[in-house]
């Protein structure tokens, strides 16, 4: 059972009815944050996971191969984590192509859950790991990718919506970054 039903149903018992997704937008509202937005058009990345599971971790080769095809369609990549995934985001970073027009940016340790709500607002998508931020991501309505290997099951913990495309191999480096672009052409993004 998914993790939302499952939610419903603890809730029904209470009695309580709840049929709805998690919207988490209103934590924006009234909320403005100009100094980290861009000026061209982005797309947000989180390439992180917990510590302790590797295996929900896409390789960093293929997220850098990412960014240089996003930047090769005129669209800058922001990275997003927690102050401990500063390293991790700088070595993917550091295997991007010094070449490309539209340099990623490392945001680790510097957004907030407001700031990543503000940021979802004018984001092309999301792309990236089954990680907290993510979820954050998918619930604001954001056009999410999200990556599962064996770390965790899609169908008992995947975000859910209309806007969120999940990509699921039990070897999360068997993902191939055509499989994402193909997703991204899908829904407009070219």
């Amino acid at each position: 059972m998914h993790t939302i039903d499952r939610q419903k149903d603890q809730l029904k018992l209470a009695g309580i009815q709840y049929d709805f997704l998690p919207d988490w937008r209103w934590l924006a509202d009234n909320y403005d944050n100009r100094s980290i937005l861009p000026k061209d058009k982005f797309i947000i990345i989180v390439s992180g996971a917990a510590k302790h599971r590797k295996n929900k971790r896409w390789p960093a080769e293929r997220y850098a191969y990412l960014i240089e095809y996003l930047s090769n369609i005129g669209i800058k990549s922001i990275l997003i984590g927690g102050n401990e995934e500063f390293k991790n985001i700088n070595n993917i970073i550091m295997k991007v192509s010094n070449s490309i027009k539209n340099k990623p940016l490392n945001y680790a340790g510097k957004t907030s859950f407001k700031d990543i709500v503000f940021l979802s607002k004018y984001s092309m998508c999301a792309i990236g790991n089954d990680t907290g931020p993510m979820h954050l991501l998918a619930a604001c309505r954001l056009n999410s990718i999200v990556l599962f290997g064996a770390g965790s099951n899609p169908d008992l913990c995947a975000p859910l919506g209309k806007n969120v495309h999940i990509l699921h191999k039990d070897i999360i480096s068997d993902i191939k970054a055509e499989e994402v672009f193909k997703i991204l052409k899908s829904i407009g993004i070219d």
